[in-house]
Formats: structure tokens, C-alpha cells, sequence
């Protein structure tokens, strides 16, 4: 097998990092995968891939990592949650859509600030990481404490502000932390040139913003060459709602508005029709398939299998620890293909294609395509080992089904971010202090019960 990056050169060329043995998948387009392979990381970037005899021919370096047993793959792209509101996990279980939502939104104008957005993002980041959940797209408020959160596990995001629009929203919509757009702005341009944190623009819903309102979002992300985060066609009410306050569906109104282009990171869509999926992939809109969050908030189940076959710009989201209760991309992996076999027939769709969703699909969905996603020379080492020798995974005969089917986060090993350990064996190496955090953790739980009573 050809060794990707490696040449015939006398001597060997140093790395920071080798990664030996295991089964490589590499994610990229051709599903190349590599039996007792190996990597080489420098300077937080894959140099070389190939065979582990054929790579130690040519490279030597300061660490090496034997994951004999185990699955090498690129990093998990989460591509829509609020880590923010994982402190509300389970406050407001088994309520219908436009309940839970205000009760949620009555909650967040009463405990929302800096401090409760920078810990409840670390909490959900630690999950996130210790799932094997490299890169995740986020929107809510505050952002720059969520933003802080990120950065401080050295995790790489797509953090967006959300912005809502009074004019539209009832008096229990209306709170004070939605902040306007020059918060939005001035978090851009802190954050503008950070290696892992990518700024975003969020305007919420389309019946949460006027059409004036995304416009000037659109006009911002377009100042600043930034994403749009939006939630589109998540409830049928939604689309009802649309429909009779505009006259058109939404996917007809945003392209109406201009909003339908590659820009756009649109999460849900599960209340969209043949034709609108088609001129979504005609437009190069993204969309993020929420399979869990969409059925415990009865939501539906959204045409996957319909996107697929349009090439649709797909990714796989969690959603947040509100709405799904964990933040385990493995879950929506096996509800993903799950779910399109109860509809549409046990080969509606393969293992494989669904970690696509999860990685290369989803790098390419954010924009990202160019550094992670997949093992390939020359992209960021964002990379994670998934242990293959559990009770619960034996025997193995096919290493995609293995994933999708049969695995969870605690399989996961050890996390590479920009080619640093940031999790082995369990252990976050980048959370600082994990006592504050549970701590914390409790302080705001018995706020938020105290808040759910009165």
C-alpha cells in the first residue's frame, strides 16, 4: 500500500507524533481504509499515512501512541447544539414543542449570563470530547463565555450568537439577553482570527426574526465571511405558522430573502418536500439532521434518505442536552440509519455513508472541508481512537457497521485536537479543574429547581 506523504529519502524525518497500528478509516472520498496502518503528526497537521512497516521506514518522532485493537478515525463533527443549555438537561421532559420552548425560554430569562453560559458550555464540551466529538456548530447567547469554554479544552467550534427579533415574539419571548447586533459584531471581531473558534451568525427561526432582521444578519455574515446558523422547518406548526403570517412556505421565503447559499448551516428540515430539497441542493444550503432531538420534541422525522439521493450538503447534530438529554453523536449515527429502515426499508441506507454524515459530510457541511473531516495528508490532526476489543463489539466483521450499530462514547480512547491529546484513557487533559465544574454544576442545578417551582 502506497504511504501517503512518505518518500524514498536516505535518514528519517522527525514528527511530533506517531500513531501506530490499529485499522485507519480514513474518511476520505475514495473509503480508503488501511489495515495495521500508521500516522505521522507535525506541527498539528498529518504529514504521512500509510502502513505501519512502510511509515516507520521514513519517519521517527518524540511520542508514539500503539492503538493495536482499535479504530483510527477522523474526529466526530457535531453539526448543531446549544452546549450552553446543558445545565437544563431533563427540566422540561415530555412536553409538546411550543411548551417546552417557552418554558425553556422563561428559564434562560431568568438564569442566563456569562457565568452560566461559560460552565454549562464546559460541561457539554467535556461530554462532547470525551464521545469523540471534535468540532461542534453552536448557537445561543453570551457566546462569548461559550466561546471561552471551547478554547480553554482546546476544542474546534462554530460558535454562533443568536439573535431573535421582538417585533414578532410574545411577551414571554422578549428577555433581556437577546442581545442585538452589535453584540453579535463585537464577538466577531474578538474572535474573527482564532485558530478553533469560527464566529457565527444566528438568527433563531424564521417566526423568531422579521425578514428585516435576516436580511441584516445576512448582510453581517456577508461583511464578515461568516456562516448563517438557522433553524429551518423544524415543526409542521412552524411551516403553518410561516405560511399564513408570509404567504409562502419557509424555504420559498429564505430564498426569497437571499439566505438560501452556502453560507447557510440550516438545522432540522424535517418538514420539507421533494422540490424544496432540491432547490436547497440547487442553492448549496447545509443542512444538520437532528434525528433524536426531532422525536423527543415530536417533531417528526426528516427526509434523509430524500436528501441523500438530491446530494444534498448533509451532517449529523445532537441538538442540545435540553431537547435530546446527551450529546452522543453515536446515538444519532445508529437513529439516523435506524430510522430511514423503519420508513423506507432495511437497505434505505448503509453504516458507512452514515459516518460519513458524522465526518467528511459534516466537514464539508461547516465549511471545513479543507482541514478536517477525513485522514489526509495536510489536514489538522483531529483525530480519535475507538477502542474494538469490548465484549459488547465482538466478534467484528465490518468496521462501519461496528461503529454505527454497536458503539459508544466510553469506546472512545483517546481524542487528538490540532494534534494534542486532549482526552486518554477517560481523562480530559484539558479540563483544568473538574471540582469547580461539578460544583458549579450544583450551584446552578439548585437554582434552576428553585426557579422551575416558583
Amino acid at each position: 500500500m502506497k504511504l501517503y506523504g512518505g518518500n524514498a529519502m536516505a535518514g528519517k524525518h522527525k514528527v511530533d507524533t506517531i500513531i501506530l497500528h490499529g485499522s485507519y478509516m480514513t474518511m476520505n472520498y475514495d473509503r480508503q481504509m488501511i489495515a495495521d496502518g500508521a500516522l505521522a503528526i507535525a506541527d498539528g497537521a498529518i504529514v504521512a499515512i500509510g502502513r505501519a512497516d512502510q511509515l516507520l521506514q521514513h519517519y521517527e518522532a518524540a511520542e508514539y501512541h500503539d492503538v493495536a485493537g482499535s479504530v483510527v478515525m477522523p474526529g466526530l463533527i457535531n453539526g448543531h447544539t446549544h452546549a450552553g443549555m446543558t445545565f437544563l438537561r431533563g427540566v422540561a421532559d415530555d412536553l409538546p414543542f411550543r411548551q417546552w420552548l417557552e418554558q425553556i425560554w422563561n428559564l434562560e430569562r431568568q438564569l442566563l449570563d456569562d457565568d452560566f453560559v461559560y460552565w454549562s458550555t464546559l460541561l457539554g464540551c467535556c461530554e462532547m470530547l470525551s464521545g469523540g466529538i471534535t468540532t461542534f456548530v453552536d448557537s445561543y447567547y453570551y457566546v462569548d463565555a461559550a466561546a471561552r469554554a471551547a478554547r480553554d479544552l482546546s476544542m474546534r467550534a462554530i460558535i454562533g450568537q443568536t439573535i431573535v427579533d421582538g417585533s414578532v415574539l410574545t411577551a414571554v419571548e422578549r428577555w433581556a439577553h437577546a442581545e442585538d447586533l452589535a453584540y453579535a459584531t463585537n464577538y466577531i471581531e474578538r474572535w474573527h482570527d482564532n485558530q478553533l473558534i469560527t464566529p457565527a451568525i444566528s438568527p433563531h427561526a424564521l417566526y423568531s426574526c422579521s425578514p428585516e432582521k435576516l436580511r441584516q444578519c445576512a448582510d453581517l455574515a456577508v461583511r464578515y465571511d461568516l456562516p448563517i446558523l438557522l433553524h429551518l422547518a423544524e415543526t409542521h406548526r412552524e411551516s403553518e405558522l410561516i405560511l399564513q403570517r408570509y404567504g409562502q412556505r419557509p424555504i420559498p421565503l429564505l430564498a426569497e430573502l437571499g439566505l438560501l447559499n452556502k453560507r447557510l448551516i440550516a438545522a432540522h428540515c424535517v418538514h420539507v418536500n421533494v422540490a424544496e430539497i432540491k432547490v436547497l441542493a440547487a442553492a448549496h444550503v447545509n443542512v444538520i439532521h437532528n434525528p433524536s432531538s426531532n422525536l423527543k420534541l415530536g417533531a417528526g422525522i426528516a427526509p434523509l434518505c430524500d436528501m441523500l439521493r438530491a446530494d444534498l450538503s448533509l451532517g449529523l447534530g445532537t441538538d442540545s442536552a435540553a431537547s435530546n438529554n446527551t450529546l452522543n453523536l453515536w446515538g444519532e449515527m445508529k437513529a439516523a440509519a435506524l430510522l430511514q429502515k423503519g420508513l423506507h426499508g432495511s437497505d434505505a441506507i448503509d453504516a458507512y455513508t452514515v459516518v460519513e454524515l458524522a465526518t467528511i459530510r459534516a466537514a464539508h457541511a461547516i465549511g471545513k472541508e479543507k482541514l478536517i473531516g477525513s485522514l489526509e495528508v495536510g489536514k489538522r490532526a483531529d483525530i480519535i481512537v475507538v477502542a474494538q476489543d469490548q465484549l459488547h463489539q465482538l466478534p467484528i466483521y465490518d468496521i462501519p457497521s461496528q461503529l454505527v450499530y454497536a458503539s459508544y462514547p466510553a469506546d472512545v480512547t483517546m481524542v487528538m485536537i490540532d494534534g494534542r491529546v486532549v482526552m486518554k484513557g477517560g481523562r480530559l487533559m484539558t479540563l483544568r479543574d473538574e471540582g469547580m465544574l461539578r460544583e458549579k454544576t450544583e450551584l446552578y442545578r439548585e437554582r434552576i429547581r428553585q426557579v422551575s417551582i416558583s
